[in-house]
């Protein structure tokens, strides 16, 4: 008897399934990953890890923006990831008010 093979998502198809979702999953190289709620303690560093990123842009009067999870980033056909926190420089990398696409210049 053949093995069950793995189903292997696009980013489009796994947008079909979970874009509308209060689910925390990720797509990496195809597969689906289900990510557990973080502790209080990961939100309590990721907070402020983004608010003294956010004060050191607005200090220097950057461009940039700063991100927390969960918020969409896509890579590539086959990976869409939500780093817990992130910065993007390049607008066009902000695709719809939606997600990211392309790396962001820090995670």
């Amino acid at each position: 008897m053949p093995a069950e093979q793995e189903i292997i998502y696009t980013v489009d198809e796994f947008y079909d399934i979970f874009d509308e979702t209060n689910e925390r999953v990720e797509l990496i190289d195809g597969k689906v990953v289900m990510q557990a709620a973080p502790s209080l303690t990961h939100q309590t560093i990721v907070g402020g890890l983004h608010s003294e990123i956010l004060i050191f842009i607005r200090k220097n009067k950057g461009k940039c923006r700063a991100f927390v999870s969960p918020v969409d980033v896509r890579f590539d056909k086959y990976t869409n990831v939500q780093p817990d926190v992130l910065v993007v420089c390049d607008p066009s990398k902000l695709e719809d008010d939606k997600r990211i696409t392309g790396a962001p210049d820090f995670v």
